[in-house]
């Protein structure tokens, strides 16, 4: 149901995630025919089977990226917020902090306790994430020094924790 915005796949838990114009977030478990593959092939992915495991709205406006972890996934949109999932389909964390519309990157760190996101306001902000559903809420607000914005226009499309001290940012 409407345009595909982003799609994500999962090695080890061999699940594919698509998000949407229709504010959905959907979820498959594949398996493949030659068992589980650590490293799919395009033949492999010829002959793959597909379960809808998930059909997810905890978005009110269009559902821009995902991200699949380990224990939880995360997703951005229009509205501005960050919603942290269990593979259950509940949402354990809604991180609203960005001013305005828009969460366009999205990011985890290595260990996968911070999630990272772009907003439209032109900042990154970071969250930590508990596993468990809390009110307690870390962040942390990174700022790109406008001297190294060449136009006031421009914002955080794609966010890359390469570690906790080192954020890549590409802006539009």
């Amino acid at each position: 149901q409407g345009v595909i915005f982003s799609i994500r796949y999962h090695e080890n838990l061999q699940r594919l995630c698509s998000v949407s114009d229709d504010r959905s977030i959907r979820m498959w478990q594949l398996s493949f025919l030659n068992g589980t593959l650590k490293e799919p092939g395009p033949e492999d992915w010829r002959c793959v089977k597909s379960d809808l495991l998930l059909m997810l709205y905890g978005h009110s406006a269009r559902v821009w990226d995902v991200v699949l972890t380990t224990n939880y996934f995360a997703s951005v949109g229009e509205d501005a917020i960050c919603c942290i999932w269990n593979y259950a389909g509940n949402i354990l964390h809604k991180f609203k902090g960005h001013k305005g519309r828009n969460i366009w990157g999205l990011a985890t760190s290595e260990n996968e306790k911070f999630v990272l996101t772009g907003g439209g306001d032109g900042s990154i902000r970071m969250w930590e994430i508990h596993q468990e559903k809390t009110n307690k809420t870390v962040q942390r607000i990174v700022t790109v020094p406008q001297s190294h914005i060449p136009n006031p226009d421009y914002f955080p499309r794609i966010v890359k924790m390469l570690n906790f001290d080192l954020i890549l940012i590409m802006m539009n």
